[in-house]
């Protein structure tokens, strides 16, 4: 059995803004840094066998957190990377709603349907971070794997382990820096914990 710790990465200065990202690279803010060393603090006595992340630098500098302490190199994955939301990049909902609100609401009610303006589809992110979650997991067998991505892969992730559709995506919650364990044994992954954020208590978190 393989132990997959998905994490998000911390607050990012647009996650504070309220600006969509997806694969432009923004760094953490100050408090996304206080993020990560508070998840970096509770994974220190947690054996690793490896530290994946994303090549953006939000997930790079909270990767690099939770590596330290384990003299882990950080090992980069493409595929973790966050949806391409296209257009809509590095604006806020409120443009966004302004432009291409119909696509929006569909997006809040229904994402699975909906491509991106000149961007990516949750079948696309789908296709690529569940390849590359099964070639860890199968990587390293009877260890504990920690994998530093985006909201959006580890919400895909995380409903594939459910069996939730992706039109009901909305329903789940991922915060920064949150901790989501996936046991992989067999064909069916295990979910043991969703978006578990007690190391964050006493921190202001904004999503």
């Amino acid at each position: 059995m393989a132990r997959l710790l998905l994490i998000r990465h911390g607050q990012s200065r647009w996650n504070l803004e309220g600006r969509i990202q997806g694969q432009l690279d923004v760094p953490l803010s100050e408090l996304g840094e206080r993020q990560a060393e508070a998840v970096a603090r509770r994974l220190r006595g947690t054996p690793l066998g490896a530290v994946y992340v994303s090549p953006l630098q939000r997930a790079l500098a909270t990767a690099d957190a939770i590596a330290k302490p384990h003299a882990l190199p950080l090992r980069i994955v493409p595929e973790l990377t966050e949806i391409d939301h296209g257009d809509w990049q590095g604006r806020t909902v409120p443009e966004i709603a302004a432009v291409d609100h119909d696509r929006l609401a569909m997006w809040t009610r229904l994402p699975g349907r909906v491509r991106m303006p000149n961007g990516e589809r949750l079948f696309d992110v789908r296709r690529r971070s569940l390849a590359a979650v099964a070639a860890l997991a199968s990587r390293h067998a009877g260890q504990t794997v920690a994998v530093v991505s985006h909201e959006v892969v580890i919400k895909v992730v995380v409903a594939e382990a459910l069996g939730l559709d992706y039109d009901h995506l909305s329903r789940l919650t991922i915060d920064n820096t949150a901790l989501n364990i996936i046991d992989y044994a067999g064909e069916q992954p295990h979910l043991v914990t969703l978006n578990d954020t007690g190391h964050l208590s006493g921190l202001s978190v904004t999503t």
